[in-house]
């Protein structure tokens, strides 16, 4: 790589040999010229010497996905995301070369995951993204991803499988805390919060107040990273029902680290080894005792949900419960809320409805 000083910042450039056996030169300029940016500028260069000599004719999707993902302008998290879905890919497909691909191949072997409309989806949108990207860069000779189309989902759940009837929760918890009675402690913070699942274990000892909860951090436990939040940065009030529940959580807490002998977390909620808990166990735990409880499998997040909707009949304002949760997009906030408010008035109306007057 040899730097050459211009006006406005430093020419970095490097010369390889092409595919048609010729000296060729890849360039790229920065604001200055210090070891981190020479680091930088050659990683660069690398990248575009690399994608120039792809030689299509042998190379698979595997190989086309990781040169995708490495010039990508998408967020690392989402990076990780598309690497951990063209796993999957890749399996139901074989790892083609993708000179080789066929549109009737594709769709043949997307058909054996169909039945999961989401799965399907996901792949394809994938797929395109991808294809669209060769296709650009004629790394495809045809424009695959215009053939492949995603397929309508069925209509998703009913609102009312996102959140739980109180006599639903109760069934759900009193179960759980017999049969997994630490994680007892995180669904029931769950439904007294309104927080998310990322949010409880990321939260710190220090992050409670006289009065508050501090939400400015969202554990991530694919990355094993702690993160700005999904949604607002929010103080949660602590009511008296949640201050009563975190007394005696703070006694279980204090049991937990003497049992395992530890010293080094300051997590609210943590493993026997005092690291972050991890979401699939506990996902699946809750899948568990909530098809035995109420006949029907729930996710964490429906301990979220049902705190909106026990806000919602207590007659909290939409707005209250969506600064609560911290939404920025309140569109299932406003689904329960509304769902929530028009059985009340259903309700009230077929009280009423009775009444005899004079």
């Amino acid at each position: 790589m040899y730097i050459e000083k211009k006006k406005k910042g430093y020419k970095f450039s490097e010369k390889y040999r092409g595919r048609d056996d010729k000296w060729h030169t890849k360039s790229i300029t920065l604001e200055s010229n210090n070891a981190r940016t020479r680091v930088e500028a050659q990683r660069i260069l690398d990248q575009k010497i690399e994608e120039d000599l792809f030689v299509v004719e042998h190379i698979r999707l595997s190989k086309l996905v990781d040169t995708y993902c490495n010039r990508s302008s998408a967020t690392e998290r989402s990076v990780i995301n598309y690497r951990s879905t063209f796993r999957g890919i890749i399996k139901l497909l074989g790892d083609p070369i993708i000179s080789e691909i066929r549109i009737s191949y594709l769709i043949e072997r997307l058909e054996r995951v169909s039945n999961n409309p989401n799965t399907y989806n996901r792949y394809v949108h994938l797929l395109k993204m991808v294809f669209t990207w060769a296709y650009k860069r004629e790394y495809l000779n045809t424009d695959i991803a215009r053939r492949l189309e995603c397929i309508r989902s069925k209509p998703t759940k009913c609102i009312t499988d996102k959140y739980m009837e109180p006599e639903e929760l109760h069934s759900v918890l009193k179960i759980m805390s017999e049969k997994y009675p630490y994680e007892y402690y995180i669904c029931r913070f769950m439904v007294l919060t309104g927080t998310r699942v990322g949010e409880v274990f990321a939260l710190k000892m220090n992050d409670i107040s006289e009065n508050y909860i501090r939400i400015d951090e969202t554990y991530d436990w694919r990355r094993k990273s702690f993160d700005d939040p999904k949604g607002a940065i929010r103080d949660i009030y602590i009511q008296d029902e949640l201050r009563q529940f975190l007394k005696q959580l703070n006694i279980v807490r204090n049991e937990r680290l003497m049992q395992y002998g530890i010293r080094n977390t300051n997590l609210l909620f943590f493993r026997t080894n005092g690291e972050p808990y991890i979401y699939n166990s506990f996902k699946e735990h809750v899948k568990i005792i909530s098809s035995e409880a109420i006949g029907k499998k729930i996710t964490p997040h429906a301990f979220r949900h049902t705190h909106v909707s026990i806000l919602a009949a207590e007659g909290v304002s939409l707005e209250a419960i969506s600064r609560r949760v911290g939404h920025t997009d309140t569109k299932i906030t406003k689904e329960i809320y509304l769902h929530v408010t028009e059985k009340m008035k259903e309700k009230d109306n077929a009280e009423i409805k009775e009444i005899r007057i004079g």
